[in-house]
């Protein structure tokens, strides 16, 4: 997979836009059709398919946290290292752990995400 710039394709010579997605597969496609409309076409129905095949994106919130540069990142839960995410109904949640920041000196906000629910593909690992 490469991004291009405005350019064409080192290795098939299609035209591609800035950060377009172009895998090697668009570039065996491009060599047979001569046809970058038709190589977009069918790349998108090929990522459409995998979309649906995927978990769908839900949305809840999570605590941003400002660094004092500027910068934010999401903040882990509790003792952990993973972000903590609350669905839409658990808003609460997060407005608590944000307090609970606040009140130990972080700039903290509660911000709106989308996520998906992992999936569980072996019960258990021994």
């Amino acid at each position: 997979m490469s991004q291009s710039t405005n350019t064409n394709c080192a290795e098939c010579g299609m035209p591609c836009e800035s950060r377009e997605f172009h895998p090697l597969a668009a570039c065996a496609l491009f060599k047979m059709l001569n046809d970058a409309a038709a190589v977009r076409s069918n790349l998108e129905f090929v990522l459409e398919c995998g979309r649906k095949q995927s978990h769908e994106i839900e949305q809840g919130f999570a605590v941003q946290i400002a660094r004092d540069d500027g910068s934010t990142f999401l903040c882990a839960a509790n003792g952990g290292v993973l972000t903590q995410v609350w669905p839409r109904a658990q808003r609460k949640y997060a407005v608590s752990h944000k307090r609970d920041l606040i009140a130990n000196g972080f700039k903290a906000k509660v911000v709106a995400v989308e996520f998906v629910r992992p999936r569980v593909v072996q019960e258990q690992i021994k």
